[in-house]
């Protein structure tokens, strides 16, 4: 029981948990391919994680996985957003306008052959304070990958090609105390 409480109040089991609940929601509808954790580097050689990558038919997806406890309070341009825990009030970064990064990073990786879809997913479902479009609950995520409409659609050569060229240009050396540290 100790372990468990500790656990759940580090941040790095917690994230890595909510990524683990996600991957297990990732529907099985059609040929797909995913990475998680990935790191990528940007124009400027600076790295980046996103959480997890997903090609699809219907899309290429950036998504930022958020597992956090309490209520969550934010609008799309804030550039904190707000964590309530009982009394307690914490503050983090806008996870929007940290994937919109991510997604350009994405983008630029694949020479901005593609448009990718940024969304960010709460494990927890506590999200009811939030009207953001593509900012959903774990609960929705299969729903909304499945019935998305893109402005494209994605051959089974096109979704191994993508993945291809990411997993080529990802670089091969990068953990996350080397991203943490750039």
């Amino acid at each position: 029981m100790r372990l468990y409480k500790y656990l759940d109040n580090d941040p790095s089991f917690t994230g890595v948990e909510g990524e683990v609940l996600l991957r297990k929601n990732i529907p099985n509808d059609c040929y797909y391919k995913s990475i998680r954790s990935l790191f990528l580097l940007d124009e400027n050689n600076y790295s980046h994680q996103i959480d997890q990558l997903l090609i699809r038919p219907n899309g290429i997806f950036c998504v930022e996985v958020k597992n956090y406890k309490g209520q969550i309070y934010g609008k799309e341009y804030d550039e904190k957003w707000v964590q309530k825990i009982g009394n307690e009030t914490h503050y983090f970064y806008n996870p929007v306008r940290q994937n919109y990064v991510h997604k350009k990073v994405v983008e630029y990786t694949l020479n901005n052959k593609y448009k990718v879809t940024s969304l960010v997913v709460f494990i927890k479902n506590n999200i009811r304070h939030i009207d953001v479009d593509n900012v959903i609950s774990l609960k929705d995520f299969k729903d909304y990958i499945t019935n998305y409409k893109s402005e494209t659609t994605l051959s089974n050569e096109d979704i191994d090609e993508i993945f291809k060229t990411i997993a080529e240009k990802a670089p091969k050396d990068m953990t996350m105390s080397k991203h943490l540290k750039r």
